[in-house]
Order: C-alpha cells, then sequence, then structure tokens
C-alpha cells in the first residue's frame, strides 16, 4: 500500500467515528463522547493533510 492509500484510509475511518460518536452523543447526551469526537476531527484534519501532500500528481 502506498502512503496515499493508507492516509485515505485513515480519513475514512475518522469520518465513520466522527458519524458513529454525534450518535452516540445525541441519545445518550455524555461529555465524555465529545473527546471522542474532538480526537476524531484531529485525526481526520492530519489524515486529509496527509492525503493532499501525498496525492498523485
Amino acid at each position: 500500500m502506498t502512503t496515499h492509500q493508507i492516509m485515505k484510509w485513515i480519513l475514512i475511518l475518522s469520518i465513520a467515528s466522527i458519524i458513529m460518536n454525534g450518535f452516540l452523543y445525541a441519545n445518550i447526551g455524555d461529555t465524555e463522547i465529545l473527546i471522542g469526537i474532538y480526537c476524531a476531527i484531529g485525526l481526520g484534519v492530519l489524515g486529509g493533510l496527509g492525503t493532499f501532500m501525498t496525492r498523485n500528481k
């Protein structure tokens, strides 16, 4: 696997994590779930930047 593919999968998994944590937070309302959402957002930003920087030209 190339670095671009790895970064793309990290981005996809972090988006899925944001969605699932959002559903959990909407149903439960526990503030500890927000930490998971923030971590997924940070990982998504890093994955997006990595995907952008390693894209095929």
